[in-house]
């Protein structure tokens, strides 16, 4: 099976089995766009999945496929307007369903917080 196939097959089921290696181009990737809060509490999400050996499911396997189709795109020199619409639109993902809920529960909380 393709890498393509295999691909599309993940975000269907929403199932993605992550690794070490890509968590860290995954990590790499977001840290140029500074500290962003949900950007580093799907990490966190995603490396617990990891020393937990479980696969990422739903939205934490959205964000992981999404972030490595832009950090691949990117390193070919493309920008980041342009792979993130281009990832958006190929695995047909909505940029609400990138975030998990308890993630975007607590980044509210934060803000009601500090109003």
């Amino acid at each position: 099976m393709s890498n393509k196939i295999t691909e599309l097959a993940y975000l269907r089921n929403q199932l993605a089995s992550a690794n070490f290696g890509m968590a860290d181009i995954v990590e790499q990737h977001l840290s140029q766009f500074g500290p962003v809060k949900e950007n580093e509490l799907m990490v966190q999400r995603l490396r617990l999945a990891l020393n937990e050996d479980r696969p990422l499911t739903g939205a934490d396997a959205s964000f992981y496929i999404h972030e490595v189709n832009e950090a691949t795109q990117m390193s070919q020199g493309l920008n980041y307007t342009t792979t993130h619409g281009a990832a958006l639109t190929k695995y047909a993902v909505s940029p609400y369903r990138v975030y998990h809920s308890d993630v975007i529960q607590e980044l509210n909380s934060l803000e009601a917080w500090l109003l």
